[in-house]
């Protein structure tokens, strides 16, 4: 994904206001370095109630967020 790593998640967030229905969620899994930047571009993109979980090791591993449509 881009320089950044990041164009696929700035990508479906854009797409998400098509594929969600209103107040849909969507959970995607992240790179344990990306707990800080994921939620940054879904909250960029309107989505709300964003929380990052982790796997065994305590490493950010998933992001989940509302969007509210």
């Amino acid at each position: 994904g881009g320089r950044d790593g990041l164009d696929f998640y700035r990508a479906l967030a854009r797409g998400a206001v098509r594929w969600l229905a209103p107040g849909g969620w969507l959970a995607v899994e992240i790179g344990a370095d990306q707990g800080e930047a994921v939620p940054e571009v879904l909250a960029a993109s309107a989505f709300a109630d964003i929380t990052v979980g982790t796997d065994y090791n305590d490493h950010p591993r998933t992001v989940t967020a509302r969007h509210p449509g």
